[in-house]
């Protein structure tokens, strides 16, 4: 349901029962956060482990690259610039 349809927002520990054509809605309001606040660690936990194992994905992927470019020169299979 979107937020929109909520008129006024009631604080929290207060429960809320919207109704709509497809039946009812009934929310318990546990707690209000602000909008830019920072968001708790377990709803962004599994965003951050994608986004570190991204980085060491591609440090990893750099590395084998530099070191393949290395064994090519070391082998002469190809020239330097």
């Amino acid at each position: 349901m979107p937020i929109e349809s909520i008129s006024a927002v009631p604080p929290a520990g207060r429960r809320l029962t919207l109704r709509d054509d497809d039946g009812a809605w009934f929310l318990d309001i546990v707690e209000l956060r602000p909008r830019l606040s920072p968001s708790p660690i377990e709803l962004v936990r599994q965003d951050i482990r994608s986004i570190l194992l991204n980085q060491r994905k591609l440090t990893l992927i750099e590395r084998m690259r530099e070191d393949l470019y290395q064994q090519a020169l070391a082998n002469d299979a190809i020239e330097a610039p």
